[in-house]
């Protein structure tokens, strides 16, 4: 009976005590028996925060504790806070403020310093859209602020501290783009795993911008100019600048051009630039494609001349259309058909069918550059084109 009773009073106490009070009396027992006697302010995650004496220590507690761990702890702190972020559905991004003598410093989540205390403020900035978000820390001066950014196991200054104002622009997997603003004017420092230190853009500009990362949008005297994460890839003379898929669509005195990899690729001049659409499936190697329109009339740069009513893109070509006619190019082997088809359309993801008087007179295969033919007999033979038939060696 005596012991049931004592089971029962047990279970009680299971439930009725908090899960993070069970595990501080775990670690308060173990610290007791390697004869330590601070009394703990706070226990979260792996990060263990100490009073010994009214001053305050943090040491990383990984569920095991020995003597050892005290050489890592310094007990200084005056205050020790828990900050926590959270946004929508996104992770929760935690640090540890320190406060001495009203100055700040911190450590990150795992426990690691992010700084002495020795700046007025300390602030986590981070991408709230990002789910990926790395951490930034911003500490201010008097009326000027700086970044701090991880690098292996330390923090190093990513921003010196002599801005009036910071934030996180965005980032992705490998970069990160931290905005400032200095005297009124914005630039960016740009951290990257593909670089060694950073790459900075001066804060000169009216405007910054990221658009669609890599690209950063930049506006200085009422004229536009695009940076990536390595240098300026567009001079600042345009109107308007538009990322586009891999290029930048650039506005001059209403008539449009495009840029790839830092060259302008079709020059100023037309209606309308747009990049033809990823279903022509290039490689990242492959130069884009560009519909061109000027006059009511269009083309593809480089490619289709400019004298069709409209062009569609389909898988590796385009289907051209002219006084109510259709034809096709190929993006490597050029014309393949002549605007003389009353449909062109898709009948699978590389294949076309060709109409004309209500028949399907042709099908092709535009990966292996194959057309059917079909006759009034239902007669079906397989033509190549001469480009092809040369690469097998047949005459």
């Amino acid at each position: 009976m005596k012991k049931s009773i004592f089971l029962f009073i047990a279970f009680l106490f299971l439930i009725i005590t908090p899960v993070s009070a069970l595990q501080e009396n775990e670690v308060y027992e173990q610290l007791k028996r390697n004869g330590i006697d601070d009394k703990i302010e706070l226990y979260y995650n792996d990060v263990l925060v100490l009073n010994r004496n009214g001053k305050l220590g943090v040491i990383k507690y990984s569920g095991t504790y020995d003597n050892s761990n005290l050489l890592t702890v310094n007990y200084e702190y005056d205050k020790v806070e828990k900050i926590t972020e959270k946004t929508g559905n996104y992770s929760e991004k935690v640090f540890y403020k320190t406060t001495k003598n009203n100055q700040h410093g911190g450590y990150d989540s795992l426990g690691d310093l992010i700084c002495p205390p020795a700046y007025d403020d300390i602030k986590l900035a981070w991408d709230k859209n990002d789910n990926y978000a790395r951490e930034i820390f911003v500490v201010s001066k008097g009326n000027k602020k700086g970044a701090l950014r991880r690098k292996e196991q330390n923090y190093i200054f990513a921003v010196p501290i002599m801005f009036d104002d910071i934030s996180l622009g965005a980032q992705n997997n490998s970069e990160y783009y931290i905005v400032v603003t200095q005297n009124e004017k914005k630039g960016m420092y740009i951290s990257t795993d593909r670089s060694t230190g950073l790459v900075t853009i001066p804060a000169v500009f009216d405007e910054i911008t990221i658009p669609n990362v890599p690209f950063i949008v930049v506006k200085q005297f009422g004229k536009y100019g695009v940076y990536n994460w390595n240098s300026q890839i567009v001079p600042i003379i345009y109107d308007k600048v538009t990322p586009s898929g891999r290029s930048i669509i650039v506005t001059q005195n209403n008539q449009q051009g495009a840029y790839h990899d830092g060259i302008l690729t079709v020059p100023v001049g037309y209606d309308e630039v747009r990049e033809a659409d990823a279903i022509l499936s290039f490689s990242n190697t492959d130069e884009p494609k560009y519909i061109v329109k000027k006059s009511n009339t269009y083309g593809v740069y480089n490619l289709v001349p400019r004298e069709f009513n409209s062009i569609e893109t389909v898988h590796r070509g385009f289907i051209t259309e002219k006084n109510g006619k259709f034809g096709l190019y190929h993006i490597t082997k050029g014309k393949l058909l002549n605007p003389e088809y009353d449909k062109i359309y898709s009948t699978s993801n590389t294949k076309l069918a060709c109409e004309k008087n209500g028949k399907v007179v042709k099908e092709i295969d535009m990966n292996m550059l194959s057309v059917r033919e079909k006759t009034e007999e239902s007669f079906m033979k397989i033509l190549f084109f001469p480009l092809f038939i040369g690469t097998l060696g047949l005459h």
